[in-house]
């Protein structure tokens, strides 16, 4: 793992493990804007299954990433930041266990930490040794896809998710080609300090999950109290929605799918509860809800190695 750590460090012209800058190799959706949450993906082929393997990714945003359509970790995304902070933070996770002999798919969805526009979204570097022991390293680059995903912020610092546009397929290997682009790379004469995790972090973490099956309703819509009150996000599954129907929760917008079963939940918000009112347009009835799961997130810490 030392020799693996090296290479890293030579690969992005680090001098010293404690520096605070380094050649980021940013990626951005072309266009980039204030509010969009993007995917990326790049395949990677590989002759026989990699003895080891890390990606160390740079964001300034939120990240949720993805190595052969599975979630990489525990965390619910990365980095854990403060309201309005978009410095720029490296983590580095052991990917090894995800990994095939043949082709290997990294995803990664990206969210603005707040309504802004900003070009450094994703720096990657993928490295390991292959099954020969021969070692790997590969950057991201203009070779990588994106598009914009089927959810974004609000100007109020919610989220909107268009159930319409869902397919997890995106970050499959076989997926709809439609509508992506290549990613553009992005250099700037201004360094900017990156906050580099060498022992761990911390990262938000699911902690708890109460499951309710019986709501109260009055004019509005679905009425439910939280005892005692909680920090996280509210999931709800819905029965027999219609196709475009909206439906509002705090401060999520949900547009529904139209499927016998679909879940709404937001991908990075994370909000404070003790009160939910569930409303929607004319098609909404409560009857369509049938579970509401609200999902208490707090801290988990991390090593990386």
């Amino acid at each position: 793992m030392r020799k693996l750590l090296t290479l890293f460090l030579l690969v992005f012209g680090i001098s010293s493990i404690s520096a605070q800058e380094f050649n980021c190799h940013w990626i951005t959706i072309h266009q980039p804007d204030s509010l969009s949450h993007v995917w990326f993906r790049r395949t990677y082929i590989f002759n026989g299954r990699p003895q080891k393997a890390c990606i160390t990714f740079a964001t300034t945003g939120l990240l949720k990433l993805y190595v052969n359509e599975c979630n990489v970790g525990t965390a619910s995304f990365y980095p854990l930041r403060e309201d309005k902070n978009n410095d720029p933070v490296a983590i580095t996770l052991d990917v090894s266990a995800y990994l095939r002999p043949d082709s290997n798919v990294i995803a990664a969805v990206y969210s603005p930490t707040f309504p802004e526009t900003n070009h450094r979204q994703l720096s990657v570097c993928f490295y390991g040794t292959c099954e020969t022991g021969e070692p790997f390293c590969h950057t991201s680059d203009n070779s990588w896809l994106c598009r914009r995903a089927n959810s974004s912020l609000t100007l109020n610092g919610g989220e909107f998710i268009d159930g319409r546009t869902h397919n997890t397929s995106w970050k499959a290997v076989w997926f709809d080609t439609a509508l992506w682009t290549h990613a553009d790379t992005f250099r700037d004469t201004k360094e900017l300090s990156l906050r580099i995790f060498e022992n761990g972090f911390t990262a938000p973490k699911i902690k708890k999950v109460n499951t309710f099956e019986w709501f109260d309703t009055d004019s509005m819509g679905i009425f439910q109290e939280f005892y005692p009150a909680f920090h996280g996000f509210l999931r709800l599954t819905l029965r027999g929605a219609k196709q475009g129907e909206h439906i509002n929760f705090g401060n999520i917008q949900y547009i529904c799918s139209g499927d016998m079963d679909e879940q709404a939940y937001p991908l990075f918000n994370i909000s404070n509860y003790n009160t939910i009112h569930i409303i929607g347009d004319k098609h909404f009835s409560p009857k369509q809800l049938t579970t509401l799961e609200a999902i208490e997130i707090g801290e988990g810490s991390y090593f990386d190695f």
